[in-house]
This record gives C-alpha cells, structure tokens and sequence, in this order.
C-alpha cells in the first residue's frame, strides 16, 4: 500500500503502524509503501476466512421468514459490479484495498464480505475528500457538530460516492439495499 494511502486510511486513529513493523506482519520498502510480510499475509488470510465463515454461520440461522445464505451469491455479484465499476472513481485508499484478494473456492458469504470491506473504502474516500474541499481537517471532521457545514459535507460525499452506483440499475440498487438490510450484522 503506498504511503499515501496508508495515511488516509488511518487518519482518524494515531496513524502508527510501529506496533506492525515491530510483530513483523508489515515492513517499508524504500519508496515509503507498505507490504504485508508472509506472517502478516498469513494473518490476513486467517482473518478473511473467519470473517467469512462467522458471516456465513450468522445469516444460515435466520428465521424462515427472512432470505438468509440464500440471497447472498446475488448480493456478492451485486457488490461485485459496484466495485469495478467504482475503480474509475475511488480515491487512494480504495485503489490500495480493491480489487481484494478472493480466494479460489470462496464462498459467496466470504465474498461478499470481503467486496463489501473493499466498497467502504470508496466512500471513505469520498467523505476525505468533501470535508477536506471543506478547508477541515481530521480532528475538525470528528469534532464538527450536525448542522447545515455537515449536511453540507455529507450531500458533497454522497455525491462523491454516487458513480460507483452507476453500474447497477435502480431497481438493483433498491435489491442491493433491501437485501444487505435483511441480513444481520
């Protein structure tokens, strides 16, 4: 991950990644960018797989009433096209983070979450950018109280954000939403 991106992504924490460098999970390389070391890809991995597998075991015992596991392979396809209609659009975190890694033989619950942790980063993106064409910074940001500059701030996001939409119709949209909505988290 260069740099760049590395420090956007954790804007909103201490930044530090000494704790990371001193485990061995990350080193630098010259230029400043971050790369996982094999323990830090092993633990990446481990994590993924969990992530998937906890997700999957959640939504299989919803009630009868709801769509549980069963609309998830549609809701990962959605998800999917979001994402790669969106990297004409993300900003710098997004590009680092996305396409993710998808295992061969993932399931879609796995897929779906790890699309899913990748599609944040595009409107984290967003919402950096709004408030900082806002003249703000980090700290500002956090401690910026409801009102018309964060309403503001906010419609310029969404805005932002909206083209990576753009790929799905808007009857899919209203699928993507209802069905995300129907699944515990």
């Amino acid at each position: 991950m260069p740099a760049e991106a590395l420090a956007d992504g954790l804007i909103y924490t201490s930044g530090s990644m000494d704790e990371e460098l001193a485990q061995g999970v990350v080193v630098r390389d010259a230029e400043g960018a971050w790369h996982l070391t094999d323990l830090g890809r092993e633990l990446t991995l481990f994590a993924q797989r969990a992530t998937g597998e906890a997700a999957e075991e959640l939504w299989s015992t919803l009630p009868g009433v709801l769509p549980g596991l069963s609309i998830v392979p549609r809701l990962a396809d959605l998800v999917g096209r979001v994402l790669a209609h969106a990297q004409a659009t993300g900003g710098p975190v997004f590009r680092a983070m996305s396409p993710p890694y998808e295992p061969e033989g993932a399931s879609p619950a796995l897929l779906l979450v790890t699309r899913l942790g990748s599609l944040r980063h595009h409107r984290a993106d967003a919402h950096r950018a709004a408030w900082r064409a806002a003249g703000l910074t980090a700290d500002e940001i956090r401690a910026l109280p409801d009102g018309p500059q964060r309403a503001a701030i906010e419609a310029d996001t969404d805005r932002r954000d909206a083209p990576a939409y753009a790929a799905l119709t808007e009857a899919e949209r209203w699928e993507l939403l209802a069905g995300l909505a129907a699944l515990p988290n």
